[in-house]
This record gives structure tokens, sequence and C-alpha cells, in this order.
């Protein structure tokens, strides 16, 4: 288990930063980029979603673990859906042009990580998100990451539950 969680230090850093770079450079986006600040924020995010699945490990032939459902998730439940599209077009582009066995499973997960996060937006449309709708999105992260690891052909066929799922859980709902 060791090996796993020495794997994903490096991706954790790496959305963490760009998680905190963004909350720190968004009051600026805002003031500069009057009008346009959904679609920079789903230009980020996708760009964090990107570098996760360059840092991604391996869990079995073509099945990539990363931390890129965080960064799409929280595009889809703060930008709405200009920056989910945004984001979630450029993870799909980059999952299609790395391919691999579980290419189709990843984009199916990517769609349904965007979904979740726009119905969140959704639910708040006439008020400021809470703590609590973040906590829903985090939950409904681990519901969406379990269903696919059980459900989708790919990825249930090479176990990704036992192999790596407990890791992929935790560290995309914490990277929320």
């Amino acid at each position: 288990m060791n090996g796993i969680w020495d794997e994903y230090a490096g991706n954790v850093a790496f959305v963490g930063l760009a998680i905190a770079l963004w909350a720190h450079l968004s009051i600026w986006f805002s003031r500069q980029l009057i009008g346009h600040t959904r679609l920079v924020f789903g230009l980020v995010t996708g760009a964090t979603s990107i570098g996760s699945i360059m840092l991604a490990f391996e869990a079995s032939q073509g099945v990539l673990v990363d931390l890129r459902h965080a960064p799409l998730a929280l595009a889809a439940m703060f930008g709405g859906p200009v920056a989910a599209t945004v984001a979630s077009a450029m993870a799909i582009t980059f999952r299609i042009w790395v391919g691999g066995a579980a290419m189709l499973d990843g984009i199916a997960a990517v769609i349904m990580v965007a979904v979740l996060g726009l119905a969140i937006n959704a639910s708040t449309r006439n008020r400021q998100p809470r703590l609590s709708d973040l906590a829903a999105v985090t939950l409904g992260l681990a519901v969406v990451l379990i269903s696919a690891m059980m459900l989708l052909p790919t990825l249930a066929a090479v176990n990704l539950m036992k192999l790596a799922g407990f890791e992929l859980v935790v560290l995309n709902c914490t990277a929320v």
C-alpha cells in the first residue's frame, strides 16, 4: 500500500498547488477579465486535470489512477456550465490522446463528475454556496467514483476498487 500513497504524493501536491493558486489569483482575474471568470476557471481546472492525468500511475495496463476528478467537480460546482464544459472537454480530449484500456471508462467518469457538480451548482443558483454544498459535492464524488469502479466495465474487470479504490476516493475527496 505504501507504493500507491507514494505515487499519489506528487499528484496531491500538484492539485493542491493549482487550487491554492486559483484561490489567490481569482480575485485578480475577476477584476481584469470581467465576464470571463468562468471561462478562465474552466481553463485552469481543465489544465489541473490534465496535469493530474500526466502524473497518474497505472494501476493496471491502461488504467490510470489520478486526482483529475476533484478539479472537475469544483469547476462544475462553482463555475457552472461554462467552466464544467471547458474543463471536462479538456480532460476528455487529453484522456483520448493518452488512450489505454480504460479510456472510455475514464471519459464516462469525467462526465459523471461534471453532472454531479452541475447538480450542486443548480441547487445554489439563487444563493452563495455553503459549506454543506461543498460537503454534498464531496460525498457525491465518493459515490460517483465508487460506482464507476464497480460498474464501468474495464474498471470493474481489473478490480480497481481493490487495487487503488480507497486511495482514489479518499484523495479525490480530500482535494475538494
